[in-house]
């Protein structure tokens, strides 16, 4: 089963917080990720950073992720992102030329993900509210 969790950041200090989404800005934090005295109280946060769990294994990575991707010595840099004309998640190359103002990318495929975790080629280096 597909776990459904968010992120968002505080709007009290700026910082990300997990959990469960509940009203337009509000966050329930995991257990896991929070302090024992901040479980199940809901948390105020800014609706604009709201970024869902992709349910990707192997790295966890939410929608508007900033991946580093290293194969073959080169490095590039990917957001992760969802597609409304194709209807699926797509990694956006940052580093590429924009084509007609928009960035090229690649619909995800399983078994390139899955190639390139395992072999250390993916890690999580940021996330586009963090600028």
């Amino acid at each position: 089963m597909r776990e459904i969790k968010f992120k968002a950041k505080r709007v009290s200090d700026g910082e990300w917080v997990e959990g469960s989404f509940i009203y337009p800005n509000e966050i329930i934090p995991n257990p896991s990720t929070c302090d024992d005295t901040d479980a199940g109280i809901p948390i105020i946060i800014d609706p604009r950073t709201i970024c869902q769990f992709t349910g990707l294994q192997f790295v966890e990575v939410f929608y508007n992720d900033i991946l580093e991707l290293t194969y073959k010595n080169k490095t590039k840099r990917l957001q992760v992102s969802f597609s409304e004309v194709h209807q699926c998640l797509v990694f956006l190359y940052l580093d590429d030329p924009k084509v007609l103002d928009r960035y090229t990318y690649d619909k995800f495929d399983k078994s390139w993900w899955e190639y390139n975790c395992k072999n250390g080629n993916i890690r999580v280096i940021d996330n586009i509210h963090n600028k």
